[in-house]
């Protein structure tokens, strides 16, 4: 996720004295801005010219079984211009019933039943959480901001999309109906809350995520430090019970909703930085192949 103005940045200001290390995956997709660095820094001629200062771990805790080994084969080199959910279909057709990873092809023409079933119940298990907290003074008991936490990793849709038919902004609308265009304090309690902007004045980030709340008719937003904030704090915020797959960049989630929509093929990245969010489980839907 750093280009090379960023780089550029750092390094200006390290000391020559300073030693820098750089954690990453070069197979993930490359920053907004222009230059993506670390896959630069992986390829063959800088990892000839870096020798032993390039060390590249091969072992996966974060998930296994299919998603892992699906993972795995889109780091492969793939010819120019191929489209890697072919090369992968042979791999998708022979997955287990039982198999961490499933594949469904749907029509594009709407949302799928077995994304959005999954998303309605995560957004009651976040109500339920949000309507039976305990408070400590001001602050919402420790128990129940485990409980918040994990209910907000469980389980998350992702799109390469905002707009579109399977794009994140279409997932919304069909969760939240009128509530989408309201104000964030009138979203259903709940509803996971993505900031968009660098606040370092409330020590938040770009990407992280909240949950909204009450407490004694007041509507507030709990980040996942414990902190609680008024909306009107959080100016721009949007519904997080989808993200792009971008945006979800450096997160993980117990289960992952993948959406693949036409023409999202192109960049095996794409696929597997989706796939690779996800610990226990991942639906991959893709349109249906034509009759």
């Amino acid at each position: 996720m750093v280009d090379l103005l960023l780089m550029s940045a750092l390094l200006t200001a390290l000391p020559p004295t300073a030693r820098l290390l750089l954690v990453g995956d070069a197979g993930q997709l490359p920053p907004v801005g222009t230059g993506a660095v670390l896959e630069e820094l992986c390829r063959p001629a800088c990892r000839e010219q870096l020798g032993s200062a390039v060390i590249e771990l091969t072992t996966t805790y974060r998930n296994n079984g299919a998603i892992a080994a699906v993972a795995s084969a889109l780091r492969q080199p793939q010819p120019s211009g191929s489209d890697p959910l072919e090369a992968l279909r042979p791999q998708l057709e022979q997955l287990e019933p039982n198999a961490n990873l499933q594949w469904l092809e749907a029509p594009v023409t709407q949302l799928p039943p077995a994304v959005l079933q999954p998303l309605r119940a995560q957004q009651q298990r976040l109500r339920e959480l949000s309507q039976g907290l305990r408070w400590q003074g001001e602050q919402v008991h420790p128990e129940d901001n485990v409980a918040l936490l994990e209910a907000l990793e469980a389980r998350i849709a992702l799109s390469p999309l905002r707009q579109g038919p399977w794009g994140v902004e279409a997932l919304h609308r069909a969760l939240l109906g009128s509530a989408l265009g309201a104000p964030l304090e009138r979203w259903p309690l709940g509803t996971p809350v993505l900031n968009r902007l660098n606040r370092p004045e409330q020590e938040l980030s770009n990407g992280d995520i909240g949950v909204l709340v009450e407490r004694d008719g007041l509507r507030l937003v709990w980040m996942s430090a414990g902190r609680l904030l008024h909306p009107a704090r959080l100016a721009g915020a949007e519904p997080a019970l989808a993200l792009t797959v971008h945006k979800a960049q450096g997160s993980q989630y117990g289960e992952v909703l993948l959406l693949l929509p036409p023409s999202r093929h192109g960049d095996p990245r794409l696929l597997y930085t989706g796939l690779t969010r996800a610990r226990r489980r991942v639906l991959l839907v893709t349109p249906g192949q034509p009759t």
